[in-house]
């Protein structure tokens, strides 16, 4: 009996120990200069994932990649990103296509496609760059 009350000591105050340890906030890391808004919009059978958009002297970098869900093993995926940019009242003021490469998303675990672009523009500060996914054409 004495053994369970030692042991149940020990583990309150293992406990009282590690749970403010878990509390404790990391900040994160700040931005770099000219670092832009982004907003994922999700897709079906992919993610975006490592995603960045930066305004780099007279152009807007965006790049990132792509990774199949898990519901999307043994599907073959190809697409291409739709990249827009909007000011600070929600409007459109560019709208641009890239492409992934490898075009098709790969299957393997932990592969994934990339995407990579340069657009010749200089944006405000508080505008928004809005990324997605996109396997089909586009209409005219």
């Amino acid at each position: 009996m004495k053994f369970k009350k030692i042991i149940s000591l020990i583990l309150f105050l293992a406990s009282a120990l590690i749970l403010p340890a878990c509390a404790v906030s990391i900040p994160e890391p700040p931005q770099p200069p000219g670092t832009l808004s982004l907003k994922i919009k999700s897709a079906l059978k992919v993610n975006i994932v490592q995603t960045s958009a930066r305004q780099e002297g007279a152009e807007v970098i965006v790049e990132g990649q792509v990774k199949r869900k898990r519901i999307a093993v043994r599907d073959f995926i190809t697409g291409h990103i739709d990249i827009e940019i909007l000011d600070e009242e929600g409007n459109t003021i560019r709208q641009v296509v890239t492409d992934c490469s490898p075009q098709i998303i790969p299957k393997f675990s932990g592969m994934k496609s990339s995407f990579s672009t340069r657009i010749p523009m200089i944006v405000s500060q508080g505008s928004l760059v809005s990324v997605k996914f996109h396997n089909g054409p586009h209409d005219s």
